[in-house]
């Protein structure tokens, strides 16, 4: 399985779009969002319900650390 990462700056419904879409296996889920292959077919056995949970975390720049 090859696992491709969402967007850097998808939006929020995206996201959890994307999350929804591979709900039957947590681990597909967690190698969605984290760009990594660690998604495995026997986990989809070993829970019942795949939730996420959004917190916002506002970031400020300099126009320096935005170029750099």
């Amino acid at each position: 399985m090859t696992v491709t990462a969402p967007p850097i700056q998808t939006s929020l419904e995206d996201t959890l779009a994307g999350v929804r879409e591979r709900s039957e296996n947590v681990s597909e889920v967690w190698a969605w969002l984290g760009g990594h292959e660690l998604a495995r077919e026997d986990a989809a056995g070993l829970f019942d319900e795949v939730r996420i949970d959004a917190l916002p975390i506002p970031l400020e720049h300099t126009a320096d650390e935005l170029n750099a």
